[in-house]
């Protein structure tokens, strides 16, 4: 797992990153937080570019993105439009299967709850089929990560519904 920080940081390296995963096709990589654009980066053209060519590396067969504390990073309440059209990007970019789900605790539970964090995924994101949910919220972690079987209790079957 990578957290490259935020854009303009010295983690920030899409270049090094690349060729790091070309190198070690072998190496599972997750780059956390789907590429780490902050708020005050959404209106910015080289910020944005920079985050594509990040996301785009997702493309490769060894590259995941994590899908964790994107609202809570750009400070925006549920259902975070703006980590929802992020979302809508990267799957456009790589595609469902490469994307996982991750809470990001205890730092965005002062954002937002664990079940908003899911909904985000759940139901906010009308644009994902419910296999697509599926994937996100589990089933890419349960194939990628060895697991001899799924934990008690998951279902790849995600209401689509909100839950109060």
């Amino acid at each position: 797992m990578i957290d490259p920080g935020p854009i303009g940081g010295p983690g920030y390296q899409v270049e090094p990153l690349a060729r790091v995963t070309a190198r070690f096709s072998r190496v599972l990589f997750v780059l956390e937080h789907l590429g780490y654009l902050g708020r005050d980066d959404m209106g910015d053209r080289t910020a944005l570019t920079a985050w594509r060519r990040l996301v785009g590396l997702g493309a490769r067969d060894n590259v995941y993105l994590g899908f964790s504390g994107v609202g809570h990073l750009l400070a925006e309440p549920y259902p975070c439009p703006g980590a929802l059209a992020l979302l809508r990007q990267a799957v456009g970019l790589c595609g469902p299967a490469k994307i996982l789900w991750g809470s990001d605790a205890p730092g965005t539970l002062r954002r937002h709850t664990y079940r908003d964090m899911i909904d985000i995924v759940r139901t906010a994101a009308d644009f994902l089929s419910a296999a697509d949910c599926a994937l996100i919220l589990g089933g890419n972690a349960l194939r990628l990560l060895p697991v001899s079987a799924p934990p008690t209790g998951f279902s790849s079957g995600w209401p689509r519904h909100r839950v109060s």
